[in-house]
């Protein structure tokens, strides 16, 4: 095997579980989860999943897992919402399929409707949602990004948090007056909002993340 496979539970060691969407027998998926060879999906289901109307598929590679979006940049979204999220997923995605950097764009506006740009990655800590930009007078609507390949040293599974300035997802937030929206190799999908200062959580919770920024109600 390559890669990690994705990994369905189906019960005893008689049973059929799901490796890479192969009907494959339970005690041998067992054994390469055992072996490091596989992740086991979230909540044992490896089926799509719709996060506020975005259609998502399950990866996972040496590298780490992520769900991804079947619409990748350019697809027409019904609110920037989606397109923020569709675009953070699509980040992430990207991050862990190149040497696990961060990886952010721009989302605006398409008549009444919403997309996402292309990626450009950034550091492992940091990356310019702008640079995304067509040109200087493109109108965005928001901005995603990606926290790319787990590092136990760093706060990977939450918006940093620092008000003021450019040096912080937060504070870019504030500066623009724009939402911004994270995927984490934790598998959150966060979208922070500076108007009214809260984030809300996609996929995932704040538990175990040492977030101070409020949740919104």
């Amino acid at each position: 095997m390559i890669g990690p496979g994705l990994y369905l539970s189906g019960g005893g060691s008689g049973s059929v579980c799901t490796m890479d969407g192969v009907d494959t027998a339970c005690s041998l998926v067992d054994r390469v989860l055992q072996m490091g060879g596989a992740v086991r999906c979230p909540n044992n289901n490896c089926s799509p999943i719709a996060i506020n109307g975005v259609q998502a598929y399950f990866v996972a590679y040496l590298t780490g897992s992520t769900y991804v979006p079947y619409a990748g940049p350019g697809s027409i979204f019904g609110t920037n919402d989606q397109a923020s999220i569709a675009g953070a997923m699509y980040a992430e995605n990207q991050s862990l399929l190149n040497n696990g950097n961060e990886q952010c764009g721009v989302t605006y506006g398409v008549g009444d409707k919403y997309t996402f740009s292309a990626s450009v990655q950034g550091t492992a800590t940091d990356c310019t949602p702008t640079n995304a930009m067509t040109s200087d007078y493109q109108q965005i609507a928001g901005a995603y990004h990606s926290h790319g390949e787990f590092d136990p040293t760093n706060r990977m599974s939450e918006i940093s948090d620092f008000p003021a300035g450019h040096n912080s997802d937060q504070g870019w937030s504030n500066f623009w007056g724009l939402p911004f929206s994270l995927a984490t190799p934790g598998w959150n999908l966060i979208v922070y909002y500076p108007t009214p200062g809260c984030q809300k959580f996609f996929l995932g919770g704040p538990a175990g993340t040492g977030t101070t920024i409020p949740i919104c109600p």
